[in-house]
């Protein structure tokens, strides 16, 4: 009975111990590897500068060196693997500190964290007996890009809001632990990041925010702000984020530009017609002559997207088609190939069409 009692103890220790292993540090053994809390690293696992990481502020994705009180923010850390070592996946910790108490067991929370993803968990002082809250893995997260080997990039973005005003400069601090899987700390490499500090801003002051148009092309007007956002019809454009965009769908655009403290401004709405309006078509698209033995020209004056035409007989039978590329001034349609007659040339772009009646003598 002995013997049994001893070998339940020792697999129950083993499991635990590789548990360990994937789960964090301030949840399974009450540590904080960052240094926020005084210590630093995490000491089952192998440290290593070739595991660069970083840790930043972001605001709609723009890294930001000061913050608004009360404003919603992103936390991200991210590493990248360095080594020769194959390092699939990883572990984290990531906290915010007032700066007057970091680096010191006495460290205070700032701010407030929101939904973590999944594989992430929230470890409270309550679980760890640490005196702030730790962002870290509950689980071995895999690498966000790369299979393991060198360059492969570790990363996790948390969302995060901003302290009262008057609690001064937060700090935040962040360690990745790179691992291989192999189910104990062997071969495993962990770096901290240098702690980023973030001073407090004062409250946002109104950012105006106007659109000029050339064309197409949008330019957003704005002072003192580093990024932008585009939206047409009040959607997100993906990838939009230039002080400029060259609009290809007909709408109505706004953008939304922000300071490096995160406070931000919306513009007027600026309307855009990227195709042809029917009812003003005679100001955009000439055809002439309007008798002819052979061509038809095509004189494009305003700025217009692709177009489309088709020639039909007053039969309703369609005897051509073809294509105007967008930027085209002068396109040139061939009737000499048909019988005479009258025809009807329609021309079309993605939202609008017009027709316009040419005699084949």
């Amino acid at each position: 009975m002995k013997q049994k009692i001893t070998l339940f103890l020792f697999f129950g220790l083993l499991s635990f111990l590789l548990s360990s292993y994937r789960g964090g540090d301030a949840a399974q053994n009450g540590q904080d590897c960052t240094g926020a809390t005084g210590s630093s690293g995490c000491s089952c696992h192998g440290s290593s500068t070739s595991i660069s990481t970083t840790v930043e502020l972001d605001s709609a994705g723009v890294p930001v060196t000061s913050y608004v009180p009360g404003h919603a923010y992103t936390i991200k850390i991210s590493a990248t693997n360095g080594t020769t070592s194959t390092l699939p996946k990883f572990g984290f910790q990531l906290t915010a500190v007032q700066s007057s108490s970091a680096g010191t067991g006495s460290a205070v929370d700032a701010g407030t964290w929101g939904s973590v993803p999944t594989g992430v968990q929230l470890t409270t002082p309550a679980s760890s007996g640490l005196p702030i809250n730790i962002v870290e893995q509950s689980t071995a997260i895999t690498a966000t890009s790369g299979t393991g080997a060198n360059g492969t990039v570790y990363s996790e973005s948390i969302p995060w809001t901003a302290p009262a005003a008057g609690t001064g400069s937060v700090a935040i601090y962040g360690i990745v632990n790179a691992v291989n899987g192999n189910g104990s700390s062997s071969g495993d490499k962990n770096n901290a990041a240098s702690p980023v500090t973030i001073t407090e801003a004062a409250s946002c002051p109104t950012i105006t925010v106007s659109i000029s148009g050339s064309g197409h092309t949008l330019t957003a007007n704005a002072t003192g702000v580093t990024s932008y956002q585009w939206y047409l019809n009040g959607t997100l454009i993906s990838g939009a984020t230039s002080s400029t965009y060259t609009a290809t769908t007909s709408g109505s655009y706004t953008v939304v530009a922000t300071t490096a403290a995160g406070c931000s401004g919306t513009s007027s709405a600026y309307s855009v017609s990227t195709g042809i309006d029917a009812l003003s078509l005679s100001d955009a698209v000439k055809l002439y002559p309007t008798a002819t033995e052979n061509n038809v020209h095509v004189e494009i004056n305003g700025s217009v997207g692709s177009l489309r035409y088709y020639v039909y007989g007053l039969d309703g039978k369609k005897y051509d088609a073809g294509n105007i590329a967008e930027g085209t001034s002068n396109a040139t349609i061939s009737l000499g190939h048909l019988g005479a007659g009258i025809y009807i040339i329609r021309i079309e772009d993605q939202s609008h069409s017009a027709n316009y009646k040419v005699v084949r003598q």
